[in-house]
């Protein structure tokens, strides 16, 4: 089992590298948005719903960034859309299985839950990533409360750049199944950069704490 995990992840990091790091020529990304310093971007995924991608450059340090993410019981610290996130499988020190209920909000009335597996990994020049996508599994069985969502990917990506800054990268390919509504969801621009901002900024916090 341990080897079709890896098999899994191997492809869907290669995937997620490219997307995070091609020339916005190269994937044919459209630029929605620049605020506060986050740029956003999108183009059309396989499934009708947008990949999107965020960039921003932040004072943080990449290895506590991607150790912060890692340990699931701090998530409350950076996360704010989470209600939940338990381990339910480490695979090896850097496989894990989790579990996220998220919380209910305007957009999507009934709460989604989720069962992702992740990998970490680090490249030569100092970049730490995060790399998931959903799985099934029988210890996390779907409950019929909840609309079971799929992370199509997700990546998290910590580059150093000039002067000790790092650019932050992060890809998203989501699928909220259940009635979500396509339109609304895919021209949420907006609410993404605000909630990558937040995001960043609160992490950034959790590292100082280290």
């Amino acid at each position: 089992m341990q080897a079709n995990y890896q098999a899994e992840l191997e492809q869907l990091q290669t995937n997620a590298i490219e997307l995070a790091y091609q020339t916005i020529e190269e994937g044919k990304w459209e630029k929605e948005i620049e605020q506060d310093g986050v740029v956003f971007y999108s183009k059309p995924g396989s499934t009708g719903w947008k990949i999107t991608r965020s960039e921003l450059i932040a004072e943080i340090d990449p290895k506590k960034a991607v150790d912060v993410l890692r340990d699931y019981t701090r998530f409350q610290e950076y996360n704010h859309t989470a209600q939940e996130i338990n381990l339910i499988k480490k695979i090896d020190d850097n496989i894990s299985i989790q579990y996220i209920l998220t919380k209910p909000n305007q957009v999507l009335q009934q709460q989604r839950d989720i069962v992702t597996l992740s990998r970490v990994s680090s490249l030569p020049d100092g970049t730490f990533f995060i790399v998931s996508k959903s799985i099934e599994v029988p210890e996390a069985p779907i409950k019929e409360q909840y609309v079971r969502a799929e992370i199509i990917l997700s990546f998290f990506g910590f580059k150093p750049v000039e002067n000790g800054q790092t650019l932050v990268t992060m890809v998203q390919s989501f699928d909220p199944k259940g009635d979500a509504p396509k339109d609304l969801l895919n021209s949420l621009a907006n609410k993404v950069v605000n909630y990558n901002k937040l995001f960043v900024e609160n992490l950034k916090k959790a590292t100082i704490k280290e």
